[in-house]
């Protein structure tokens, strides 16, 4: 009976070409990263800057989208980031985000108005809750 699933399972995956090819991954992610501050700047199209805590985040994170067959992210420069940040124009719609940096909680207007921060300071804040900051 095993031997017939598996002769049907061939069949039908000949037959419709959809046999399964298992594809390697081409980057093995299993890094653990300091939390280690030493902000790298880096950009996917060269329209928009992200700020990474360090180096091996960055790495860690272009691993993940080499993975995913998706645009890796390209060091800049310091300066090539902030003048990125400067053409950054966030819409005046009122959506609280509370994000944390160095254990410090902030309430930022919206998601747009902390990545401009990020990118305009280099403080590498992260998303600590949609909403404002709890008291």
């Amino acid at each position: 009976m095993k031997k017939f699933f598996v002769v049907l399972f061939y069949l039908i995956g000949t037959y419709c070409g959809c046999q399964a090819q298992l594809r390697p991954r081409p980057c093995n992610i299993a890094v653990r990263c300091s939390d280690e501050e030493k902000p790298v700047s880096a950009t996917t199209n060269g329209l928009f800057c992200d700020v990474f805590r360090n180096d091996c985040i960055l790495f860690s994170r272009n691993c993940s989208l080499l993975n995913e067959n998706k645009p890796t992210y390209t060091k800049i420069t310091t300066q090539q980031c902030r003048q990125l940040c400067r053409e950054l124009v966030c819409l005046a719609v009122f959506q609280p985000v509370c994000g944390i940096y160095n254990n410090r909680l902030r309430t930022f207007g919206n998601d747009c108005e902390m990545s401009r921060r990020i990118c305009s300071t280099q403080e590498t804040w992260s998303l600590y809750r949609a909403g404002a900051c709890p008291r």
